[in-house]
């Protein structure tokens, strides 16, 4: 290699270097910005699952109590049929709606 080529390879390096150099400065500043958003984002996103995560807690919560009732209720229902010797009303057997 002559001297001429490896200055002219060197100038290119040092234009490429420069390049990259002007690349990096010019995205650093949105970098941050993208990050934070995006942890904004995440920070939403969880917060909206554990809202999620409650409300499912306190719907089965609700249905529990409401199946216990509900058992109660039947099991008072059957007492009270039984003392008194009334004829028990006809139930359905299996798990399918009426219509």
């Amino acid at each position: 290699m002559t001297e001429t080529t490896i200055t002219t390879a060197l100038n290119i390096i040092a234009q490429q270097i420069q390049q990259i150099q002007q690349t990096i400065q010019t995205q650093q500043p949105t970098q941050p910005t993208q990050h934070k958003k995006q942890n904004k984002w995440d920070e939403m996103t969880q917060q909206k699952y554990y809202q999620i995560c409650y409300h499912i807690q306190t719907e089965q919560q609700t249905f529990r109590q409401a199946a216990q009732k509900a058992n109660v209720a039947e099991s008072t229902a059957r007492g009270f049929i039984k003392k008194n010797k009334l004829p028990y009303p006809q139930t359905q057997t299996n798990n399918k709606q009426l219509f």
